[in-house]
C-alpha cells in the first residue's frame, strides 16, 4: 500500500500546482497591469516635464535678450514688420540664427503649445493583450471571476479530497 499514497501524494501536489497555475494569475496579472501602466505614464509625464523645462528656459532666454538685448529687438522688428521698420542708413546683414547662436528651440520640439499627450491605459492594456493573448482569459471582468472560482475549486478538492489524512485500520477485538 505504499505504492498507493506515494499515488496520492503525486495526485495531491498535480492538483496543487494545477488550482495555484489558475488562480495566480488571475490575483497577480490586473495589479501588475495596473503597474505597467502607472509607469509608463510617469515615463510619459517625465518627458513632458522636460520638454516643459527646455521651453522654459529657451522661453527666459527670449525674455532676457528681448529685455537686454536692443539689436535682437531691432531685428525681431525688421522680421516682424519688414521694410517699413528699416532704420534708414543702416544696411542690415541677415544671419541664419540657427548656426550663429544656440538653438532656443531643441530639434524635434513643437513650437506651439499643445502638451505631450499621456499613453492611454487601455491602448497599454491592448498591447499586452495582444502581445500575451492568454492574458484576455485572467483580465475580463466575465472570465477572470470564473477562473478564480475553478482555481479555488480545484485547491479546495485537493486539499479535502486527496489531502486528508487515512485513518489506521484498528484490528479487530473478535479474534
Amino acid at each position: 500500500m505504499a505504492h498507493g499514497r506515494g499515488l496520492e501524494t503525486l495526485l495531491f501536489w498535480v492538483v496543487i500546482l494545477i488550482g495555484t497555475a489558475i488562480l495566480v494569475p488571475c490575483l497577480l496579472l490586473p495589479p501588475w497591469l495596473d503597474y505597467q501602466t502607472a509607469y509608463r505614464h510617469r515615463e510619459a509625464a517625465g518627458t513632458h516635464v522636460e520638454t516643459l523645462e527646455r521651453r522654459l528656459r529657451g522661453a527666459e532666454k527670449r525674455l532676457d535678450r528681448l529685455q537686454n538685448d536692443d539689436t535682437y529687438v531691432l531685428r525681431l522688428a525688421e522680421d516682424e514688420f519688414g521694410e517699413t521698420f528699416r532704420t534708414p542708413s543702416v544696411e542690415t546683414i541677415h544671419v541664419d540664427i540657427a548656426e550663429s547662436q544656440p538653438a532656443i528651440m531643441s530639434e524635434g520640439e513643437e513650437a506651439s503649445g499643445d502638451p505631450v499627450p499621456l499613453p492611454e491605459v487601455a491602448t497599454f492594456v491592448d498591447h499586452m493583450l495582444d502581445e500575451y493573448p492568454i492574458t484576455r482569459l485572467y483580465v475580463s471582468p466575465h472570465t477572470r471571476p470564473v477562473l478564480m472560482a475553478i482555481g479555488a475549486a480545484v485547491l479546495l478538492s485537493a486539499i479535502v479530497l486527496v489531502g486528508r489524512p487515512r485513518r489506521a485500520r484498528q484490528p479487530s477485538r473478535n479474534a
